[in-house]
């Protein structure tokens, strides 16, 4: 189990509320892996070399990489991995799920994520967010190109005919 912590992409970290999680899985037989990304800054601003989309999604994948290539050495199943996360950690799995691009810099395919767990769906229709009701939250994360956020969008990277294994939200 990989879990990805939430913080609107710009705060958070792979520590917080770490005091049931671990023993939880762990306690069901799950590897547990908590991981971090690299932040959005925490005061939204406009600075084009900011950590934004999709420094985040590519940060995710390099650890989903990462636990598949050492999961064995952990008394770990590589070819069992689920991802969980929520708010901002949601996005970011689901993203991940369903674009193969992020695993594929890695020579690896969406399927050997066996599971997706989103604890929220607030993140999955960014072009909706930003015309509705533009957040610095994401342009901060997103940055202003409406052709961005629909590409950083899991309900534009997700087709059926892409085979998911499960896929709970």
């Amino acid at each position: 189990m990989i879990w990805v912590h939430g913080g609107g992409w710009a705060i958070g970290d792979k520590a917080y509320q770490m005091q049931v999680k671990p023993g939880l899985f762990t306690g069901l037989g799950y590897c547990f892996v908590s991981i971090n990304y690299r932040l959005s800054p925490s005061k939204p601003g406009n600075d084009p070399d900011r950590v934004k989309y999709p420094i985040h999604e590519q940060d995710v994948a390099s650890a989903v990489a990462w636990v598949h290539a050492h999961a064995a050495e952990y008394d770990g199943d590589p070819e069992r991995i689920v991802l969980m996360g929520h708010s901002a950690g949601a996005h970011l799995i689901s993203i991940v799920s369903t674009d193969e691009s992020f695993l594929g810099a890695h020579k690896l395919p969406l399927s050997i994520i066996k599971g997706t767990i989103s604890l929220d769906t607030e993140g999955y229709d960014i072009p909706a967010h930003m015309t509705r009701d533009i957040t610095e939250i994401y342009d901060n994360a997103f940055g202003t190109d409406p052709g961005v956020w629909k590409q950083a969008s899991p309900l534009s990277t997700s087709r059926p005919a892409k085979g998911y294994r499960r896929f709970f939200w």
